[in-house]
């Protein structure tokens, strides 16, 4: 099913709650299935990937099909390893082109014995019975996905005496990685990172309640209608100055482009004022790369040219988004390309160039079954209507993205 959303031309105003953090939650459920107790948590995320993830854990199913949720099945396969039950992990066709090979290498180092059962370094893989896992030390490659991390790091406190992992290369998303420790320091594990070291003493999770914040990444999107929109006012329930989740960038990212955010005891205030915004902007997206549709969009609809680095792991998500983006922004005019090697001969850093100002009487915006295309394109209506296909997949993370948005017009 498709939505058509009309022009929007007047400044928005209106109280969201995004809902709760789908990264937090996901962290929550596997803490609380391996800790065996009964934790509370409040403001569990609504999104369809935590609801999978809390179905495959009550059901325990031998077949676990994680669909398109890839840190579902990254986290279940270090889940299931440790716990040492015999289980298959698959998702759909695009979840079987998406790389899981640090993470099975990683657990059988440490004694697991994970097959694959397609092509080699991709779902779908079996986890097969072994006398155990063993703590120790382990080293992974953390230049694919901080999930593989993070789901070592989970498991790692019930493993006899604990768990050194060494991170080999550049660690990518390393904010989800600061997560992770986060919570489970929170809940009493002692746990420490020194430079690419992660240390995890042998112990146990502590029964704490635990209220989850909304979702930062969810609310990027109200911040770039506010800059288009200006005089727009939006509350964020459930959104806090201290926070876990590096998506809070977007808040001292979009001071330049004059929108200010007032921090009360429960909620933020976004309110925007009319900027001249900058010629060029160079944005690094390595740790936030859930943003980058985000930007790319809002930069297509005000016109700015954009420079990009930090996109390494973005061909790896629910659809190849650099060249998913392409595409959809050259519908409108707007061209994004990779800059020759030449320019980064120093740091070997890869760039992208974004240039133009989208232009448009009507379009329809592809999604490629990716929940984040479709609510990045929205900004586009600030442009003209537009058409965006498969609204539905907004449920992976925001269920309620376009009514809460038609909510504000």
């Amino acid at each position: 099913m498709n939505i058509t959303l009309t022009r929007l031309a007047r400044p928005l105003h209106g109280v969201i709650d995004t809902g709760g953090s789908k990264s937090i939650s996901n962290r929550l459920l596997i803490i609380k299935a391996i800790s065996s107790q009964n934790i509370v948590i409040n403001n569990l995320s609504e999104s369809d990937d935590t609801r999978l993830l809390l179905e495959l854990l009550k059901e325990n199913p031998e077949l676990l099909d994680c669909g398109k949720a890839g840190t579902t099945l990254r986290f279940l396969l270090a889940l299931k390893a440790f716990q040492n039950k015999p289980c298959l992990l698959t998702g759909d066709q695009r979840m079987q082109t998406r790389p899981i090979r640090p993470l099975v290498t990683a657990l059988n180092d440490l004694g697991a014995n994970i097959t694959y059962k397609g092509e080699e370094g991709f779902p779908p893989v079996k986890v097969n019975t072994t006398s155990g896992l063993k703590g120790g030390k382990v080293s992974i490659d953390a230049s694919v996905s901080s999930q593989f991390l993070s789901a070592l790091a989970l498991i790692a406190p019930q493993l006899d005496n604990g768990l050194t992992i060494e991170l080999i290369g550049q660690v990518v998303s390393d904010s989800y990685l600061k997560m992770t420790i986060d919570l489970m320091q929170y809940f009493g594990v002692n746990c420490k990172r020194e430079n690419n070291i992660i240390t995890i003493e042998q112990g146990k999770y502590e029964l704490k309640e635990y209220q989850v914040e909304s979702d930062w990444s969810s609310a990027s999107y109200y911040y770039c209608l506010c800059a288009l929109l200006p005089g727009s006012q939006i509350e964020l329930f459930g959104l806090y100055k201290k926070s876990l989740q590096g998506d809070s960038i977007i808040a001292k990212w979009m001071e330049q482009f004059g929108v200010e955010t007032e921090y009360k005891a429960d909620r933020i205030i976004i309110r925007s004022r009319t900027v001249n915004f900058p010629p060029i902007v160079e944005l690094n997206f390595i740790n936030n790369p859930d943003l980058f549709q985000t930007f790319a969009f809002f930069f297509a609809v005000n016109g700015c040219q954009a420079v990009y680095s930090g996109l390494e792991t973005l061909k790896d998500k629910e659809t190849d988004r650099i060249k998913a983006v392409k595409t959809e922004l050259a519908k409108v005019g707007v061209s994004l390309v990779k800059l020759p090697s030449h320019m980064s001969k120093k740091t070997q850093t890869v760039h992208y160039l974004q240039e133009g100002k989208a232009s448009f009487d009507k379009i329809l915006i592809n999604t490629y079954n990716d929940h984040r295309m479709a609510m990045a394109a929205s900004l586009l209506s600030i442009t003209s209507e537009v058409e965006i296909e498969n609204n539905g997949v907004v449920k992976k993370s925001y269920p309620n993205f376009f009514s809460d948005l038609l909510s504000l017009v």
